[in-house]
């Protein structure tokens, strides 16, 4: 059925039985054999992912998703049924895309939804994946095989000053989409910290037919630096459907030990030497320090890409790839590896973005205590730190209260000190 059912019949008795005769056809379309397609769906989210791209199209057809210039608003063209800028964060906007879409009405609903409820900043990459995959939902060819390229956490990508995408955030428009994800089988994830069991888990529970699942214990190459090669090498591995997949392929290649995969019949393979969890925590804990001493800004981060808080997050990230922790411990350790991340790039880029988003309210609360204020772009971290505890001190002996001081308080104590998500966003990293 192409259409939503409820449309071809009228009075309750008919809806009933039209609704009926669309749940056996959904059924029966889970047991039908399915043709996968080459065709490789590509969300690049990186400046210089082009060239990943365009290594693949050499070999295949390549539909690419970018970041769009300003996150959350899509610009479509009359072939895509509208012409004009769509604000996804709003509900007229996210609906009239939906409804863009031509898929059935049920199925445009659940895309509004999962718009409606995603991560901010992920809405124009989610809106893409969905208009490349709408076309199962009618029965048409889409992608059978997905890259994922770009900066990764783990749980989710994202690229310089743009672009976001979490696996939760994926799964949701997988479950809105479910003719469409049992179209992937093929999926490669072209960033760190992306082949731990516990992601290839959580992926397999997205993708119902998924045979093969190529990602990283550790760093990944980057775009110019060794991702091509491991993308041919996929692309050739994974080229009309493979079982079994392996790592010894590109092992002798740059970061060729850090390639995990997985495979239907294959199973889980890794280049490095996976050791037991017990030895995976107790990695975790003696780095653990070096967190405490970052943080305070005993030991200041001079190199995001090297040093002790690096090994500390990367030993994180191995704890978090394994699948022992309970949902509580996991929901903590989370938090954790996104305040760590923050915190290495705290000198390169947070503490400047954080200064430049808050210009005003930093000179307005400053005024508010009768100081100047200083730039926390140019402060290291004690240094910071000492200063807005000298803020908070001047904002409590305020006489009468101030909002402007009272806004600003909380903007350093959640953003610049303890480096919280909703104050520091992902692309200032």
């Amino acid at each position: 059925m192409d259409g939503d059912p409820r449309l071809l019949t009228r009075g309750a008795g008919r809806q009933t039985l039209a609704r009926d005769v669309h749940s056996l056809t959904v059924r029966m379309d889970t047991f039908r054999p399915l043709s996968f397609s080459d065709d490789v769906l590509f969300v690049g989210l990186n400046p210089d992912a082009g060239a990943e791209a365009q290594t693949l199209r050499r070999a295949t057809h390549v539909a690419e998703v970018r970041p769009s210039p300003v996150p959350d608003q899509l610009l479509l063209s009359p072939s895509e049924g509208i012409r004009r800028r769509l604000n996804l964060a709003l509900g007229t906007d996210r609906e009239r895309f939906s409804r863009s879409l031509g898929i059935p009405r049920e199925a445009a609903r659940r895309v509004a939804e999962v718009l409606a409820e995603a991560t901010p900043g992920s809405r124009d990459e989610l809106a893409r994946i969905a208009q490349a995959w709408a076309p199962a939902e009618r029965g048409e060819p889409m992608p059978g095989r997905l890259v994922l390229s770009g900066h990764c956490a783990g749980t989710f990508i994202w690229g310089h000053s743009r672009g976001l995408l979490t696996w939760n955030d994926l799964g949701a428009l997988a479950g809105a989409l479910p003719h469409a994800a049992r179209h992937v089988r093929d999926l490669h994830i072209a960033g760190c910290n992306s082949g731990f069991p516990e992601e290839i888990r959580q992926f397999r529970g997205f993708f119902p037919n998924l045979q093969t699942l190529w990602g990283y214990e550790g760093t990944a190459p980057g775009s110019t630096q060794g991702a091509a090669v491991h993308l041919r090498q996929w692309e050739r591995a994974t080229r009309g459907g493979t079982e079994v997949l392996s790592v010894d392929t590109v092992r002798a290649t740059r970061k060729g030990a850090n390639v995990a995969v997985w495979s239907v019949r294959g199973g889980f393979q890794s280049g490095m030497h996976s050791p037991p969890v017990d030895s995976v925590r107790q990695d975790y804990e003696d780095a653990l320090p070096a967190f405490g001493r970052a943080f305070t800004g005993a030991e200041p981060v001079r190199d995001p890409h090297r040093g002790a808080l690096r090994t500390y997050y990367q030993r994180l990230q191995a704890l978090l790839g394994t699948e022992v922790l309970d949902a509580p411990e996991r929901m903590e350790l989370s938090a954790q590896r996104d305040r760590t991340l923050r915190l290495l790039y705290y000198s390169t880029s947070v503490a400047k973005a954080f200064t430049q988003a808050h210009r005003g309210e930093i000179a307005r609360g400053y005024r508010a205590v009768g100081e100047s204020p200083p730039d926390f772009s140019a402060l290291s971290r004690a240094t910071a730190l000492g200063a807005i505890d000298h803020f908070l001190r001047r904002a409590e002996a305020l006489n009468t209260p101030s909002t402007d001081a009272d806004q600003l308080a909380r903007i350093l104590v959640g953003g610049l000190r303890e480096l919280e998500p909703d104050l520091v966003p992902t692309r200032w990293i």
